[in-house]
């Protein structure tokens, strides 16, 4: 048996109910007034006099939401407006259609999108938001071609990263020796370009214009070693000073671990030279929380950094109720609309007291295993129950009843059990017939298998019970003989059920030989005993008289004297010549089986009935 896996998404029931059905209509009742003493036949509040377009159907009425059903639903004059779609033929299949090809419709046709901004519908790499390429082609629909993917190079002389201005290209990719910068003021110097440190050189390092500026420098003596001088203390120079620094701003020479630079402790003293001793952003502060419920988690946004907690601050900030002592962030959830543990969700999934739900996609009141929820309370589309064994098919559920559908209908585990299914036969090549070799029992055909098994060759479509039977060596009708039924311009007989013509028309031998190929024959080749003695009770039992007591095989000599070949090119390996034959008396080159005796050559060019075997 089959069982067909069906792809599914989940769609929420009051949608489903929405689109797929229409309200039942109330009965009908000739004596409905409305206050004005109107009729109103259908019941739905609305009679012809107050723009009813249809009073016989409660559907339909100028209180009704228009659906797309080719229906007036809202009594507008107007079917299904606003609940249409526009499409885009999209050709090229990148997901974005041709604006000049739309189409309106409820759902889109096939090959259409809801996109139509595509501005090259015929090709693949043209649409919008798309990688430009350097290609020639406007790959990302912004009107331009090639934009933003071609830059200008420069080259580097120097190999300093830095490109001469006076040398530029624009290409797709950098030329070999070139860069994106092209702001080298010598291209022959990789000591300048711009960014490069100014040195005391005599050049001009950074690309400024100005030679050697501010290379020479003011330092300051640093007694303490700590990296901050003391402003009392001046040099200028190039290059820095033994025991001078480039900064003055130290509070405390004389003291290392006391400068700019320095962390701010909570330790009395004004670490970081600010002005200000043991703030809010020494290193070792802490920062506090005011708690007003006193359970010991301060609330979110009350923070405040000092050495020591302020009264009534605890160092946790993350209480999301600060006024309900339960709700803290280690607190249990539970279903009572709170948030107790402060993780931003109410009566979540991890809920103590939550309960499992399972999905009901049909909507057969029986939930799946497959898809569950834990949550406070169903979502919708779910129910407790998780029996369900095909969630994809209402009529498959634990009180369902099974029919012969490849489904287990009642969910006993068994797949149409206690029915009788029928056998289906493979039609691999299509005509219609099955092959009796080869079928299944299921409740349905599947794909390429037929009822009935009567093909003898399914492999060729040429061949069933329907085809008409030709002669030509093959059984088209599949009568389990081939060429039978008068076909053949000659009476047809079977050995091994291989066809063989037994024409009385006397003919030459050659002639024989063309009239044979011509229906997909050869004369005759005798391969065995067996053979040979069935043909001879043939054309005993069938054939009488003098003329039809010599008949033509394959067998001649006329390439070569005594090299006897069969005319089909099989291997001689049986003859039955009488006694004293062949002996080749009057140039006798072929071969006839002589009725009531055995094989004797003769003439080729003389006149005899002859046996037609099947290719």
């Amino acid at each position: 048996m089959r069982r067909l896996l069906v792809p599914f998404a989940v769609v929420p029931l009051a949608a489903a109910l929405l689109v797929g059905c229409r309200a039942t209509e109330p009965p009908k009742d000739a004596d409905v007034l409305d206050t004005a003493g109107h009729l109103d036949p259908d019941g739905d509040g609305y009679t012809v006099e107050e723009g009813d377009c249809d009073d016989g159907d409660a559907n339909v009425s100028p209180g009704s939401t228009e659906l797309c059903n080719g229906i007036d639903d809202n009594c507008d004059g107007v079917v299904d407006e606003g609940v249409e779609g526009t499409f885009y033929a999209d050709e090229d299949r990148d997901g974005f259609g041709d604006p000049t090809n739309a189409s309106v419709s409820c759902t889109a046709p096939s090959g259409y999108v809801t996109s139509g901004t595509d501005c090259d519908d015929t090709s693949a790499e043209a649409w919008p938001g798309n990688a430009e390429l350097c290609d020639d082609v406007d790959n990302d629909c912004d009107g331009v071609v090639d934009d933003g993917v071609t830059r200008t190079f420069y080259a580097d002389a120097d190999l300093d990263g830095h490109g001469d201005p006076a040398a530029a290209l624009t290409s797709c990719t950098p030329p070999v020796g070139s860069v994106l910068d092209g702001d080298d003021c010598d291209d022959s110097s990789a000591e300048a370009y711009p960014g490069n440190p100014e040195v005391c050189d005599e050049r001009d390092n950074d690309c400024n214009g100005v030679v050697d500026e501010g290379v020479t420098f003011t330092w300051y003596g640093d007694i303490d070693g700590d990296g901050y001088g003391d402003t009392t203390l001046v040099q200028e120079a190039c290059d820095q000073p033994a025991g001078y620094v480039g900064t003055a701003d130290d509070c405390d020479d004389a003291v290392p671990s006391v400068n700019p630079g320095a962390t701010e402790l909570c330790n009395g003293d004004d670490d970081d030279c600010d002005g200000t001793v043991d703030e809010a952003d020494a290193t070792d502060a802490s920062t506090w929380y005011a708690d007003a419920d006193a359970d010991g988690w301060g609330a979110t946004g009350s923070a405040t950094r000092a050495c020591a907690a302020p009264a009534g601050y605890v160092p946790d900030g993350t209480d999301c109720d600060d006024g309900r002592a339960a709700t803290h962030p280690t607190a249990t959830e539970y279903c009572n609309t709170y948030d107790d543990d402060c993780d931003g969700t109410i009566d979540e999934a991890d809920a103590a007291d939550a309960v499992t739900w399972h999905l009901d996609y049909d909507g057969d009141g029986w939930g799946g295993a497959r898809f569950s929820s834990v949550a406070c309370s169903a979502p919708a589309g779910y129910v407790a129950s998780d029996s369900d064994c095909d969630d994809a098919a209402a009529g498959s559920h634990p009180e369902g009843t099974e029919v012969c559908d490849d489904t287990d209908n009642d969910c006993d585990g068994l797949v149409d059990d206690g029915l009788s299914t029928p056998t289906w036969y493979a039609d691999e090549d299509g005509d219609g017939w099955g092959d009796a070799d080869f079928s299944v029992t299921e409740c349905a055909a599947p794909t390429g298998f037929v009822a009935d098994d009567g093909d003898c060759d399914d492999t060729d479509p040429s061949m069933s019970p329907s085809e008409t039977e030709v002669c030509d060596g093959f059984d088209e009708d599949c009568s389990g003989n081939a060429d039978d039924g008068g076909v053949c311009p000659c009476d047809v007989d079977w050995y091994a059920d291989h066809p063989y013509m037994f024409c009385e028309t006397a003919s030459t031998w050659t002639a024989a030989q063309t009239t044979c190929a011509t229906y997909g024959y050869h004369l005759a080749t005798v391969s065995g005993v067996a053979e040979d003695d069935w043909l001879v009770s043939v054309a005993t039992t069938t054939y009488t008289g003098t003329a039809l007591a010599y008949w033509w095989l394959g067998l001649n000599d006329r390439a070569s004297e005594g090299g006897w070949v069969w005319e089909d090119g099989s291997p001689v390996t049986y003859t039955r010549w009488n006694s004293g034959e062949p002996n080749n008396s009057g140039d006798e080159d072929c071969t006839q089986l002589i009725w009531g005796t055995h094989w004797n050559d003769w003439p080729c060019g003389l006149a005899s009935t002859y046996i037609c075997e099947a290719d």
